[in-house]
């Protein structure tokens, strides 16, 4: 299904405004599950032990707003590796790439996108439409956001995201660092 950016721009808009109501309705009519959002979340407040050490990784190098782009580092990232995602704006926002696309959340999810355009991603379209309007809010309005999606489905009992921005020289966000854990059923974190 092709993504309709009116609607993105609409989610966007939302998100700008901390209104969830059309997106999770859109999320409960196409089947996705639930969705919450939270702004700017305490590390403790993240279950996904790989997300809660991007969160704090990303506030311990912090200047100002948010870290410089610089910052991303594989070798001082190892711990989250397999969980993270590298996700770059193009054209200012008009679409987003997966600069890396890790291993672990492959496996898991049976799709590689590095190198793709979001758009492009054959999930849903409710979440690669949720993806784009969240990454266009936050290159307006910078700041760690933690997703959670409660999807109706046995392979997986909820899907946890952090956001975390960064910036290039001229202090605009460049890169996105997103760590991604499933949890099963049981509450356990799932493994590539």
């Amino acid at each position: 299904m092709p993504i309709d950016w009116a609607l993105v721009e609409l989610w966007r808009q939302d998100l700008a405004q901390d209104r969830l109501e059309r997106i999770r309705a859109a999320f409960l009519a196409g089947k996705i599950g639930g969705l919450d959002v939270v702004r700017s979340p305490a590390p403790a407040a993240l279950r996904a032990t790989a997300n809660r050490f991007l969160l704090e990784y990303w506030l311990a190098h912090r200047r100002g707003a948010m870290p410089p782009v610089s910052a991303i580092d594989p070798v001082r990232l190892a711990p989250a590796l397999g969980r993270i995602l590298i996700v770059e704006p193009v054209e200012q926002g008009a679409d987003f790439r997966y600069r890396l696309f890790g291993t672990d959340v492959a496996a898991v999810s049976g799709i590689e996108m590095t190198g793709k355009l979001l758009s492009a991603h054959p999930m849903p379209v409710e979440l690669v439409s949720f993806g784009l309007a969240l990454y266009r809010n936050l290159l307006a309005r910078p700041e760690p956001v933690q997703t959670v999606n409660l999807p109706p489905t046995k392979l997986y009992s909820s899907w946890e995201r952090i956001v975390l921005p960064f910036a290039g020289a001229d202090g605009a966000v460049t890169r996105f660092l997103v760590g991604n854990t499933g949890f099963d059923q049981d509450g356990r974190e799932l493994h590539g």
